[in-house]
């Protein structure tokens, strides 16, 4: 792991050169191999083609550190020629059905033929690798070779496999050295390698931005186990609530066995037990709850969820779960129970103290905070969320499409760009190495030849053809932008974004400026800044804003791994436009697979996890919610009982049962304020904690709290009142016939 300037602290990405530098020069190291993630990839089987996503790049000695179980060949033979490549069972199925894949050949991207020299048996959706085929490292072709001769760029990964008792910060150091000595230029400004174990990668989502890893949070693991022991904890309130609110009705009991000589103790164990046995029950209904509703939470939360009873560790820890759940709720009602006196038992007294009540208070009080911070910070995703997705990001990303530089479009791009446009269905189209929602180039520094500082700034940089800015519909601020007229925009002409002008100290017109941008290996490109665009946010909204370069391609080629076309198209015909895209593609594209996304449904994949918290976190919420409303109907029911001859009293009088329902009302009403004055200092810290996570945001007004508060006094009042009214239409008659 490369730690420093260039990339900020926790970048996971490594020189190709380094693992061949240290594996036989650093003690400690007994393996060292690379990892390379792949694009989306064009595969071809006979007469078929297919998109394929999950494909990494590795070399012989991966076998060496990570163990697989083959179907068919086998670790030595996996990678015996450099155009060797080894599927998984599903993908192999795929191809050749049952047949045996083994020998089989397939062409990839740029018509390189592969031979299948192995199949793995699928992977565990729990695997920190997720990938479909593994291809030998020199299937990146003239990327590779170049990657293997510079020490600057940090494409690849760099896998180790230590020996017992090796020093894991002594190594990392080493490995600094010798980059150094090799003249690794982020090293030499100050970048320091790191070893991160394997082991922390699963939940550590800042580390890993690769293809072929399903990278987890443990963030997220961590606030949705928080939210889970708060609906737990809601529920055992409501246990300790009800059961001490019902006591009464097993008073006569505990007098009787303590006449005949039972000792506390003797009564604590039988009520432990009873609620150890209630949690039990409890667990047995709550596993068929969750084999029920299990498809429907993978399609939830987007994750392969299963229950694993095949594993003694679970078994261990939902017996713990179970036995602390008992014993926690079931404590103090054991104790309370236990301690009624039989004398005034039987002779009729009154098993209910002041402080019992207050306490059950206290409890619902909790419940409803809860529920009430729980409530503002699905409210405050929500309207993140929608922010995001409503802000003006300096471009206009509706009604515009995006198809892949596939097969003969990079090679044909004018053609085909003639042809799309040949329907008035079609307003304009442009071209682009790298869309940014998906992937972004990067210098790492730039010079302005008439000022004597050089400013080692990280710049995103954005490759494109001179349709590119009149099609995504940005701003242009000074100077023009490039043009098929003139020549030099190809290799000698910059437009940069307004962040990327402040950051270089302009105080004056830019255009006709000298530039100069760096890369890894040095000078990239040397010219003239010929204008200035406004800023576009073409990057999650969790980002900051970075300066932007934009730079002329002519030749769309090679851009066969992020290109895209964009195309404009008129909104008042959508299948007649998307119709007309797909008559074109299959004139140059015949036999590829033709698929188009919606430039705004792309942005809005940006933030699927959040929605999918949203959602999550409104299901826990709901469940919160009702769960405490029940609880407060528990204690309204108590209530009622309690003052069952006031009502009756009160009625005989001539109150209304809308006065009796405002009577019970008012004192759930203080509850659940009560509730607020907890849960708005804890809402207010945890939201603020959330809206870090995002560099542009929304305020933290008085209205994220009000709905909420409002919401729950809602709920808890339409609650009491159904009780109230229950207890308020009961004759009097009968209520001063009570006790």
């Amino acid at each position: 792991m490369s730690v420093g300037k260039y990339f900020g602290e926790g970048f996971d990405g490594s020189p190709a050169p380094l693992a061949p530098a240290v594996e036989n020069e650093v003690p400690g190291i007994a393996v060292a191999t690379r990892i390379l993630d792949v694009p989306r990839v064009l595969v071809r089987v006979d007469d078929k083609a297919f998109y394929e996503d999950r494909g990494m790049l590795a070399e012989a000695s991966f076998f060496e550190l990570f163990s697989f179980e083959f179907v068919a060949g086998d670790a030595s033979t996996a990678f015996a020629a450099s155009d060797n490549i080894v599927l998984t069972e599903t993908l192999a199925r795929k191809y050749f059905g049952e047949s045996d894949a083994v020998g089989c050949t397939l062409e990839a991207d740029g018509g390189r033929i592969v031979t299948v020299s192995a199949v793995l048996a699928d992977l565990p959706t729990n695997s920190t690798f997720c990938f479909d085929f593994l291809g030998h490292l020199t299937m990146a072709g003239e990327q590779f070779a170049a990657m293997e001769e510079s020490w600057g760029t940090f494409m690849g990964q760099t896998f180790v496999l230590l020996e017992p008792g090796a020093d894991r910060a002594a190594i990392g150091a080493r490995l600094t050295e010798i980059a150094d000595a090799a003249g690794c230029p982020q090293v030499k400004d100050g970048v320091r390698f790191e070893l991160s174990p394997l082991s922390r990668w699963h939940l550590d989502e800042k580390n890993n931005f690769r293809e072929y890893s399903v990278i987890g949070s443990s963030t997220l693991v961590l606030g949705f186990s928080a939210v889970a022991v708060f609906v737990l904890l809601v529920a055992a309130i409501n246990f300790v609530n009800l059961t001490t609110a019902r006591s009464s009705l097993r008073a006569p009991e505990v007098g009787m066995r303590k006449t005949v000589g039972a000792a506390r103790g003797q009564l604590v164990r039988q009520f432990l037990g009873e609620s150890v046995l209630t949690a039990a029950i409890a667990f047995g209904l709550a596993l068929l709850l969750v084999e029920l509703g299990l498809p429907w939470v993978r399609e939830l939360s987007g994750r392969p969820l299963v229950v694993p009873y095949g594993d003694a560790l679970f078994l261990i820890e939902c017996l713990a779960v179970v036995l602390a759940v008992g014993l926690l709720a079931g404590l103090y009602p054991a104790l309370h129970l236990s301690r009624f006196r039989p004398v005034q038992i039987l002779r009729g007294g009154s098993v209910s103290g002041r402080g019992r009540f207050t306490l059950r208070r206290i409890l619902v009080v909790i419940q409803f905070a809860l529920s009430t911070a729980l409530l503002v910070c699905t409210g405050a995703i929500y309207s993140q969320l929608d922010f995001v997705q409503h802000m003006e990001l300096g471009f206009t990303r509706e009604n515009v499409i995006h198809i892949p530089i596939k097969g003969q479009i990079g090679s044909q791009l004018e053609a085909v760009k003639e042809d799309l446009l040949r329907s008035p269905r079609v307003r304009s189209v442009a071209a682009q190495y790298n869309l940014e929602a998906n992937v972004d180039f990067m210098t790492n520094g730039f010079r302005r030849p008439d000022v004597a500082e050089d400013f080692e700034i990280q710049f995103n940089t954005s490759y494109v053809d001179h349709d590119y800015f009149a099609t995504v519909g940005m701003e242009i601020l000074e100077g023009r932008t490039f043009s098929r007229d003139i020549a030099s925009d190809i290799d000698e002409a910059f437009v940069l974004s307004r962040e990327a002008v402040r950051v270089m100290g302009f105080d004056g017109p830019v255009a006709g400026t000298a530039f100069e941008a760096y890369g890894n290996a040095g000078l990239q490109k040397e010219g003239t800044i010929i204008g200035v665009v406004n800023d576009a946010y073409l990057k999650p909204l969790r980002e900051t804003l970075t300066p932007r370069i934009y730079q002329m391609v002519d030749d769309f080629s090679g851009a066969t791994d992020y290109g895209v076309v964009l195309i404009r198209i008129d909104g008042g015909d959508v299948p007649g436009a998307v119709g007309h895209v797909a008559e074109v593609w299959e004139r140059f594209n015949s036999g590829t697979p033709f698929e188009y996304a919606f430039l705004d449904d792309t942005y809005a994949r940006l933030y699927e996890r959040e929605s999918r918290i949203g959602s999550i976190l409104t299901v826990f919420t709901v469940l919160i919610v009702f769960i405490s409303c029940l609880g407060l109907l528990g204690l309204a029911s108590f209530s009622a009982q309690r003052r069952t001859k006031e009502i009756g009293v009160r009625k005989v009088l001539g109150a209304s049962v809308a006065d009796v329902v405002r009577l019970l009302a008012v004192e759930s009403t203080v509850l659940v304020l009560a509730a607020n004055v907890i849960a708005w200092p804890l809402a207010y810290y945890v939201v603020k904690r959330l809206l870090e996570y995002y560099a542009y945001r929304i305020d933290i007004g008085l209205g994220l709290f009000a709905g909420p508060a409002l919401a729950v006094l809602a709920a808890a009042l339409i609650t009491v009142s159904y009780q109230a009214a229950r207890a308020a239409l009961t004759n009097p008659v009968e209520a001063l016939r009570y006790e």
